[in-house]
């Protein structure tokens, strides 16, 4: 009898927290937050051009209409490598800051340091270290066979056959994409965890429609990439739009007083005929 007149009497003075809360009204002083520099660039010594794209960040409770699609043109993107250091120009055709690469060779194993800064912006930096290894398949195969889908259609089911050896003796990450037609159609990411220095196995299946049989090959990357690549792409195939019932999501950032993406990679590529 006790017992059961507790329950009551918390019941009552939920019910009158509840009826309170909705007739009071609270103020809450939300702190303004000043726009900031997003700076994306992904290194990689394969590459002919170096590529930089700046924008600006739109705060959730500003009054200022930023677009944050556009690209910052005014601003100063520097590159720092082991024996040099270089200002990017921007090139208005391709809305990016733009650099030879033969001018300014990425080289695996070192470390390299960009800094952007704009008028009216806090400067942003940030630091990353191509990856050493350059890794290759040791098996790379597919075979090729044919099913009806559920609309009656028949489509090409690819089952690939990837191996490579992993670096000992380190944290390893890698990107693994299939590509044809100058499409990627699908990609992969594989970490050595429980499998260091070992043999790594990937056994992606892939659907194609029937492409007349001219047997366009596979071009597939094999990329080893720093942990805030990897991080960056896990926390994009997380994001969200549209959804009201699903959790927020973080994209990845590790741009120091600013967003945005600095990372590298190193890599190499097959082509594959079914």
């Amino acid at each position: 009898m006790i017992m059961k007149k507790k329950l009551q009497q918390i019941l009552m003075i939920v019910l009158m927290m509840m009826g309170a809360s909705c007739e009071m009204m609270i103020e809450v002083d939300v702190p303004e937050q000043d726009p900031k520099l997003v700076v994306f660039c992904f290194l990689t010594p394969e590459d002919e051009k170096i590529k930089v794209i700046v924008r600006t960040s739109s705060p959730i409770f500003s009054d200022e209409q930023l677009n944050s699609f556009e690209s910052k043109t005014d601003a100063t993107v520097t590159l720092t490598g082991p024996s040099q250091s270089v200002n990017i120009p921007y090139v208005a055709d391709n809305l990016a800051y733009e650099l030879d690469a033969a001018t300014f060779p990425i080289v695996p194993g070192e470390s390299y340091q960009i800094m952007v800064s704009a008028p009216g912006y806090k400067p942003v930096m940030a630091t990353t270290t191509i990856p050493s290894q350059v890794p290759t398949f040791t098996v790379n195969t597919v075979t090729e066979s044919e099913q009806l889908n559920p609309n009656g259609y028949t489509e090409l089911v690819h089952k690939f056959d990837l191996r490579w050896q992993d670096a000992p003796s380190q944290e390893n990450y890698y990107e693994v994409s299939v590509q044809r037609y100058e499409s990627e159609l699908q990609y992969f990411q594989v970490t050595d965890d429980y499998h260091d220095g070992e043999i790594l196995t990937l056994n992606p299946t892939v659907l194609n429609s029937p492409d007349g049989g001219t047997q366009e090959p596979f071009r597939v990357y094999l990329l080893q990439t720093t942990e805030a690549y990897y991080r960056y792409k896990k926390s994009l195939e997380n994001l969200t739009f549209g959804d009201p019932f699903s959790e927020p999501s973080l994209l990845y950032n590790n741009i120091e007083n600013g967003l945005g993406c600095f990372t590298s990679y190193t890599g190499t590529s097959v082509l594959i005929v079914p």
